[in-house]
């Protein structure tokens, strides 16, 4: 199996939250896996598989059971674990915005010195 290989690759931790949202929010209100794949027409092997994280869940078919499972769409998506760097890009995201915004702020010479003394922080320390 090569990298690129769809086999070879762990699942990735947000489906598997998201997975792991479904069956629970399932088996709270005593769903079975046969009962959402006949609301939804997709297999039962389909529904395992989403449930497991092995495969992603598209947006349509999640609105669909988050529709059959009456949960707000944002509820499969409440214990996304840190580590996926889902939280890490967004804050830096945010923090990328920020700066950009208090940059922009400043006249051309004000700038000019922000960017000298970017400049010198990144010259390397001997």
């Amino acid at each position: 199996m090569t990298p690129s290989d769809p086999a070879s690759r762990s699942p990735n931790a947000v489906d598997v939250a998201v997975g792991r949202k479904v069956r629970a929010r399932r088996k709270e209100l005593r769903v079975t896996q046969t009962s959402l794949t006949n609301a939804i027409g997709k297999t039962f092997q389909q529904i395992q598989k989403y449930e497991q994280g092995r495969n992603r869940v598209s947006a349509s078919v999640l609105w669909e059971i988050a529709c059959q499972l009456k949960a707000p769409i944002q509820y499969f998506f409440t214990e996304i674990p840190v580590e996926s760097g889902f939280n890490a890009a967004r804050d830096e995201g945010a923090r990328e915005q920020r700066l950009t915004e208090l940059f922009r702020a400043l006249n051309k010479h004000e700038q000019e010195a922000v960017m000298h003394v970017i400049g010198c922080l990144l010259q390397p320390r001997t």
